[in-house]
């Protein structure tokens, strides 16, 4: 991971995923500085998230690590669409039609210490599939546009011995054939400029933040990290189950001492009857790390707090930590959270995004968090006759606009006002 904070975080701009479990194309997704998913569940709102964080993994981590702990290939390959076999001739090479691709467009991409100029604008894409008989997994194809400051729009595309241009119905003008996981560049298909592309891309996603917090995991104790390179770093990411939570505030607590009162003050909002919150260590057997609540006379320890305590503490911890991850991407953020808390949360996340420190995505089920959003941040997700996922945004959309001016936009969810024009349905 990165111990090198961005001064100006990046900002993911659009994204868009084809056959990827229920999602067989997302389309072009416009992303904002806050961006909240609404839909029914199994709408296709949580496999928008999970693809973004499976195209991270397979950047940090690889191929195999992407895709193994979430089963098999043919577990999130999209099954509504044909997959037959094709051929490259050179090399030879089998693979399935359709490939999952994912494509993703930013701005301010900075790679300052590979001595490049940092990047004002970036798009790219990649497409994943396997060999017909499902032994072999390979990245197909990349493709990349960078437009660093000063200079014009320039391509890098990753070309191996015998690619070929194809027909496809995948995003790329091109598809390569590439054996092995990303890591592994051939030295007859290095192409210098790609490989800075994806050392940039991979110091800005590995600060990508996924959050499903667990709040069993979070109050547990945990053994500590004691090494100072942990503690001392200026970033660390929480975990997204929150195990680490308590080793996360103490990080804070180190770095920033008046940040980490600021976290404690805005919980102190929400839970008037607390007198204090901090990490605390145990010597049982081994050196562990928990929370520790004072509460009037008596502690009540991580593993006795509630669903929601522990929850707002993690995400205002996020909100308000000295350097943000650039991308903060939750989950059902409402989960646990009474509405007072949540208008505290949205006002938090407010203030992170305005600043321009942090970009957050989230997914919802609930109407009052909605009613605190701006049309021009929702995107509604709901399956199409054909049963596939459809993402849309009703900013712009004339009726859902004309309907907001007396309407909040929970409101508007409720009462069924908010959905794709019929035109746009498959």
């Amino acid at each position: 991971m990165s111990n090198k904070p961005f001064q100006t975080a990046p900002r993911l701009r659009t994204c868009r995923i084809e056959n990827f479990k229920a999602i067989r194309d997302s389309k072009t997704i416009r992303l904002s500085p806050l961006t909240v998913f609404i839909g029914n569940n199994g709408s296709g709102k949580s496999s928008i998230v999970e693809a973004m964080q499976t195209y991270r993994d397979i950047v940090i981590h690889g191929l195999d690590a992407a895709i193994n702990w979430r089963g098999t290939f043919e577990q999130i390959h999209n099954l509504a669409v044909p997959h037959e076999k094709k051929i490259l001739d050179s090399p030879i090479m089998e693979y399935l039609s359709n490939p999952i691709c994912f494509t993703y467009s930013a701005a301010n991409i900075r790679g300052s210490h590979l001595g490049t100029p940092p990047l004002r604008s970036a798009q790219w894409n990649m497409a994943v599939a396997s060999d017909p008989a499902g032994d072999k997994l390979f990245i197909l194809g990349e493709e990349a546009k960078t437009k660093a400051l000063g200079e014009r729009n320039a391509a890098c595309v990753r070309r191996f011995p015998g690619w070929k241009k194809m027909k496809s119905n995948s995003p790329f003008r091109q598809i390569h054939g590439h054996h092995g996981p990303l890591g592994e560049r051939s030295l007859l298909a290095r192409h210098s400029s790609l490989d800075d592309f994806h050392s940039v891309l991979s110091i800005y996603m590995d600060t990508w933040q996924f959050v499903h917090l667990n709040h069993e995991t979070m109050g547990k104790p945990r053994l500590e990290n004691r090494a100072s390179s942990i503690r001392n770093q200026s970033f660390i990411l929480l975990n997204p189950d929150g195990s680490n939570i308590a080793e996360y505030l103490c990080a804070i607590r180190d770095r920033d001492l008046k940040a980490f009162e600021g976290i404690i003050e805005s919980v102190q909002f929400v839970l008037p009857y607390l007198k204090d919150l901090q990490p605390s260590f145990t010597q049982e057997i081994n050196r562990s790390i928990f929370l520790k609540m004072k509460e009037k006379d008596f502690d009540v320890p991580g593993w006795m707090l509630s669903t929601g305590t522990l929850r707002i503490v993690a995400l205002l911890a996020l909100l308000q930590n000295p350097n943000p991850p650039p991308l903060i991407v939750i989950e059902e953020i409402e989960n646990g959270l009474d509405p007072r808390t949540i208008h505290l949360l949205m006002e938090e996340i407010r203030i992170a995004v305005d600043s321009g420190r942090t970009q957050v995505i989230a997914t919802t089920h609930s109407p009052y968090l909605l009613n605190l959003l701006n049309l021009s941040e929702v995107v509604l997700v709901e399956r199409d006759e054909t049963g596939q996922p459809v993402f849309w945004r009703p900013q712009g959309d004339a009726e859902a606009e004309s309907w907001a001016k007396d309407f909040a936009t929970g409101e508007l969810y409720t009462m069924g006002r908010l959905h794709p024009p019929k035109k746009e349905k498959r």
